[in-house]
């Protein structure tokens, strides 16, 4: 189970440097950041609080710091930190527990959970780091045009399209019909 364990972290903290290298390819930040606490403060350093780009990252610092504790305590544990890693075990009523991982000092989450919750959290941070990305960049005469996400209700489970590119009614202005009527 270690070496599973191990596996899937090494391919998450990949994953989560890759998305920490986007911002540089869209705006001027350098590409230095390997997880989203310092990436946010990076992004807010150069967009400001309020960018879309700049909650989303820090809206998912939490949940990333997770997946990076719990490989950078495997590769290099402390005195007082390690991941543990536990199989298949005899809990004290007899019965088996789960094969769990935790960094030391805390609360110990079932592997088999925590790892179907972070795949497709994974992708859809990218996802939509990648389109908060390009939303910011898109050329003032497409102002019209914005990605947005499509609520969890909406989306279809054999098709996953979580994102969708709309048109903002608020900013288009009719023209007024001339003299001749047209």
């Amino acid at each position: 189970l270690d070496g599973e364990a191990t596996t899937f972290l090494i391919r998450a903290k990949r994953a989560i440097r890759l998305m920490c290298s986007l911002p540089s390819k869209f705006i001027d930040v350098p590409d230095k950041d390997s997880n989203f606490e310092y990436l946010g403060a990076t992004v807010k350093g150069k967009l400001g609080a309020d960018s879309p780009v700049t909650q989303l990252i820090e809206s998912h610092a939490a949940s990333i710091k997770h997946l990076i504790e719990l490989r950078n305590f495997q590769e290099h544990p402390t005195s007082t930190k390690s991941t543990v890693v536990k199989n298949f075990h005899v809990m004290p009523d007899s019965s088996i527990g789960l094969p769990e991982w935790h960094v030391t000092g805390e609360t110990a989450e079932l592997i088999h959970v925590d790892m179907s919750e972070a795949v497709p959290f994974l992708i859809v941070t990218a996802e939509l780091l990648l389109a908060h990305l390009v939303n910011h960049v898109i050329d003032p005469k497409w102002s019209l045009m914005r990605i947005e996400e499509i609520p969890a209700e909406q989306q279809n489970a054999a098709a996953p399209v979580r994102l969708r590119i709309t048109m903002d009614m608020s900013r288009v202005r009719l023209r007024e019909p001339d003299s001749e009527g047209s």
